[in-house]
């Protein structure tokens, strides 16, 4: 017969606050249910079994839930009070061998399940009354399932892979009802499961040589004295529950009073929570006013800030345009002029080689008529000396006959004296010598500086080196900005760039140490050619700084102001064109931007620049640069205040701080270190041509920061 006894439907669509309040219902509720059914459940809460131990449930429904498993609500022995266990439409496989715990358990319902397998523990549960198997995927029943003496209902249908009972149901003498699909056995055949509980019983007590024994038959031929004893325990075990009753009544007439007080409660907290809501409904109106007029505040200065923003980022781009085609075109013109570079240096070096070879005999013949005075003079003081020493001489002889005996006496006094100024006298000439030594190392020194500051091609390498090292500084910043705004176009093109600017850089460098060495040798054939001259000679202390003195009187002064007060710009207009060694014809000039204006191709003719495509190129260098510096005043102009504001007299052309400002914002921004974000950057990485660290960082980097290449020289650059 179908087993009904677990009804309890739970309505779908549960949530977390469904088992939170069957928990409360559990703990408050004084019937021995614990009911945790239709839940959603894929593991059973832990604690359950305590909570059913201490408040001493005995019925526990987890059915229509996804359990697989008992295991995680703690201990089964827990459970040793339940009389009632209901897992129907679960998802369990099998069943734990703790299951013999459940000692007081009276009604199993396993249906709706997956079970392939009872646990031969399922036979120590020997108080059930009720076990159902229905809708699951049992192939046979273990031989323990014989123990159960009191097992009264057994459902195994919709076991479709079940076909053979265990023989040892028939020691089930008080089994009532046996539910199965006889059609599908094979033991007992299906003509005998088809005759019932009764046949099916009589068969197998048949096979195991036992006689078949009703429940109505071993209950009357139990001794009277057990049926005694059973009604004693039955009358005990009622006035057990009526007390228990009766507890439960006091706790639930409890537990009335209780939810009438915590009624009482929530009433009086709605009501001051609908007291509430009022006030607080009074006051959203103005809230919402309030909030919407912060709120399109709010949006109006975002969409200033924006504008702003906007607009900035605008003009840095333009900034950025600007930059990158000054930087492309001084490109253009360095590989341009280095290319072509090296037929004038042969000559410029022709030149320049005659012009010292000219100096020098100047020099020579000065510095040999020098001697020659010097050699009179010499002469001269040698022959007084001889006079006073045969006159010194004749005083001595007449005088030596008294001086013998002084002299006797105090010979081996004065042999000691002397010998002290003697070894005293030769300490000072070590000293002399080394001082005078030193002396001359540095008027060498001080010679060549100037020398190498005279010289036209050490200035112009020295500004075709500022000049490229400020266009990979400009290049790095705009990398940078770029990246800052995310603008990838046009990368390629600004790593080639910085790539060729660092290849010249490095050969500008070469050139430099190459003009440098020659300029020492220079120094070093004059040295020659002393010792040469000198050869048998006092030496002479002062050569160096008559050779000084001489660059310094062959310097005109217009060249010393211009060397002082050049404008970087003329000067890098210069270099551009590829005429910078030309600037000592330009310095009485360069002093007045007038002055260069005035200046014609017969000036500079005059002024001894030869050939006329050197002439043509100076001509629209300072042109470039007259142009540029007028342009500059004009902004400058335009950013002045409006006519009017002021009536005092302004002066025509822009203010010299106003210039370098212009100035400073088209030319090399300061672009802090990546790596330490606090000093300029002031190396550039070789061969890459980032300008992106600083003196510390970038001793310690071995790749550079921003494209990862391994860096094989640091070069600083020495910046305007």
């Amino acid at each position: 017969m179908p087993l009904n006894l677990f009804g309890k439907k739970s309505i779908k669509g549960v949530d977390k606050s469904r088992l939170e309040h069957k928990l409360y219902l559990a703990r408050e509720n004084p019937e021995p249910v614990f009911d945790l059914s239709d839940c959603s459940l894929k593991t059973v809460p832990s604690g359950i079994y305590s909570l059913c131990k201490v408040f001493r449930k005995e019925a526990l429904y987890l059915q229509e839930n996804q359990l697989t498993s008992l295991a995680g609500g703690g201990t089964l022995q827990d459970l040793s009070m339940l009389q009632i266990l209901d897992l129907h439409s679960n998802s369990f496989v099998y069943l734990p061998d703790e299951i013999r715990l459940l000692w007081n358990l009276r009604v199993l319902n396993i249906s709706s399940n997956q079970l392939k397998l009872l646990p031969d523990s399922v036979g120590q549960l020997e108080k059930l009354h009720i076990l159902n198997t229905s809708s699951n995927h049992l192939k046979a029943l273990p031989d323990s399932i014989g123990n159960l003496k009191c097992l009264q209902h057994l459902d195994l249908r919709d076991n479709k892979q079940l076909k053979v009972l265990p023989a040892s149901l028939a020691r089930l003498t008080g089994l009532k009802d046996l539910a199965l699909d006889s059609r599908r056995f094979e033991y007992p055949p299906e003509e005998i499961a088809m005759r019932g509980t009764v046949g099916i019983m009589q068969f197998l007590s048949e096979e195991l040589g036992m006689e078949c024994v009703s429940h109505s038959d071993a209950a009357d031929k139990g001794p009277e004295t057990s049926r005694s004893a059973n009604v004693t325990d039955w009358e005990e075990k009622d006035r057990d529950f009526q007390a228990k009753i009766q507890q439960l009544e006091r706790l639930k007439e409890q537990k009335q009073q209780e939810l009438l007080a915590l009624e009482r409660n929530l009433e009086e907290h709605q009501r001051k929570e609908v007291e509430l809501q009022a006030a607080k409904k009074s006051n959203s109106v103005q809230l919402l006013e309030d909030l919407m007029e912060q709120q399109n505040k709010l949006e109006s200065e975002i969409r200033q800030i924006q504008e702003k923003r906007e607009a900035g980022r605008m003009k840095l781009i333009e900034q950025l345009q600007e930059v990158e085609k000054t930087a492309h075109s001084v490109i253009s013109h360095l590989l341009a002029s280095s290319a072509s570079w090296d037929t004038q240096l042969q000559r410029l070096l022709e030149l320049e080689q005659e012009e010292e070879q000219c100096l020098l005999n100047v020099a020579q013949g000065r510095y040999q008529s020098y001697q020659r005075k010097d050699v009179i003079n010499a002469m001269e003081a040698i022959l007084e000396e001889e006079c006073l020493r045969e006159k010194k001489l004749r005083e001595y002889g007449e005088g030596r006959a008294e001086v013998t005996r002084t002299l006797l006496s105090q010979q081996l006094e004065s042999d000691q004296q002397l010998e002290n100024i003697l070894s005293a006298q030769g300490q000072v000439r070590v000293e002399l010598v080394g001082r005078l030594q030193q002396d001359e190392e540095l008027q060498c020194a001080a010679v060549g500086a100037l020398l190498e500051r005279s010289d036209a091609r050490s200035w112009s390498l020295v500004h075709q080196v500022s000049l490229v090292e400020s266009q990979l500084a400009a290049l790095t910043a705009v990398e940078m900005e770029r990246r800052k705004l995310q603008i990838s176009e046009q990368v390629e093109e600004l790593s080639e760039k910085r790539v060729a600017l660092s290849v010249l850089l490095m050969d500008l460098l070469s050139q430099q140490a190459e003009r440098k060495q020659q300029l020492l040798n220079m120094l070093t054939e004059m040295e020659e050619r002393r010792w040469i001259d000198e050869e048998g000679q006092s030496k002479d202390g002062d050569f160096w700084l008559r050779q000084y003195q001489r660059l310094m009187d062959s310097r005109p002064g217009y060249l010393v102001e211009a060397d002082q007060t050049l404008d970087p710009l003329l000067a890098n207009h210069l270099v551009v064109a590829g005429v910078i060694h030309c600037l000592p014809f330009l310095a009485r000039w360069v002093q007045s931007p007038q002055a260069l204006h005035d200046v014609t191709d017969t000036m500079l003719k005059e002024s001894g620049v030869i050939q006329s495509e050197t002439r043509s190129a100076i001509l629209k260098a300072v042109r470039m640069y007259l142009e540029e510096r007028a342009t500059m005043a004009n902004s400058v102009l335009e950013r002045a205040p409006t006519p009017g504001t002021d009536l005092m007299p302004e002066p025509s052309a822009p203010p010299a701080e106003e210039m370098g400002e212009v100035r400073s914002m088209s030319g090399i921004p300061n672009v802090e270190c990546v790596v330490c974000m606090d000093e300029k950057c002031e190396i550039i990485l070789v061969p890459c041509g980032h300008m992106c660290c600083c003196i510390k960082c970038a001793e310690k980097v071995v790749d550079c920061p921003m494209c990862r290449n391994v860096i094989e020289r640091r070069i600083r650059a020495i910046l305007p």
